[in-house]
Order: structure tokens, then C-alpha cells, then sequence
């Protein structure tokens, strides 16, 4: 079981940039010292957004994983420095996704990242 916190969103407004968005939550959670970022295997690159604040490194990319098209983009919240499990982050992802509910944006957090087929494996947070 993956224990970082993990957040689908779908953006509000449709088509918007994985730049923008990130400059826009980054900006929203005071972290303004972020990297861009790529990494892939060759055939198939990833873009990403790293910033951290507080010892939580927040990540944002695209999201790619199948059944879950309807959120386009991704945050991961993981502990800043190590790769050791935190499960108090899953907590903070419900916490980060009621919040960006109320901002408009429809955000999903799954029951465990690496079983999810669908939104009802989790909570969905919307206005």
C-alpha cells in the first residue's frame, strides 16, 4: 500500500496547463521556491512540479493512470527527504482536497493509490 497522500483533480477549467496549475497551487500554499522537472524511461517522459514547505514535498504532474481520465492532474504529498511511508499524509491529501473543493476544483483521494480502478474507490471532494 502506497501511504503518501495522493490527490486526483480535474482543474478549473478544462485544457488548463500542468504549468499553470502548478504555479497556481504552489502559489495558493505559499511555497514559492518550485522546479520543473523530467523523468522517463525514453519513450514516454514525464513532466513534473516539486516544491516542499514544512517537510512535505508536494509533487504535481499529469496524470496518466487508466480509469481515472476525468481527473487530468495529479499531487502527491510524500515526507521531504526520505522515501519512508508517512501515513499522516493521507490525511493531509483529504485535508488539501476539501480545501481546493471549496476553490472550485473537483478533487478525488483513493482508498489506496495502487488498487484504484474508479472515484468510488475513495472520496470525492466538490462543491
Amino acid at each position: 500500500m502506497d501511504t503518501r497522500g495522493t490527490i486526483f483533480v480535474r482543474p478549473l477549467t478544462s485544457g488548463q496547463s500542468l504549468k499553470d496549475f502548478a504555479s497556481h497551487l504552489f502559489g495558493w500554499l505559499g511555497i514559492s521556491n518550485f522546479a520543473e522537472d523530467c523523468f522517463g524511461s525514453g519513450k514516454v517522459d514525464v513532466q513534473r512540479f516539486i516544491g516542499s514547505a514544512v517537510g512535505i514535498t508536494v509533487e504535481i504532474r499529469e496524470n496518466n493512470q487508466r480509469g481515472m481520465e476525468q481527473y487530468p492532474l495529479i499531487i502527491y504529498l510524500s515526507p521531504q527527504g526520505t522515501s519512508m511511508a508517512a501515513d499522516y499524509l493521507v490525511q493531509h491529501a483529504h485535508t488539501l482536497a476539501w480545501r481546493l473543493s471549496r476553490e472550485g476544483f473537483r478533487c478525488f483521494v483513493p482508498k489506496d493509490i495502487v488498487t484504484v480502478h474508479s472515484d468510488q474507490d475513495g472520496m470525492i471532494y466538490e462543491t
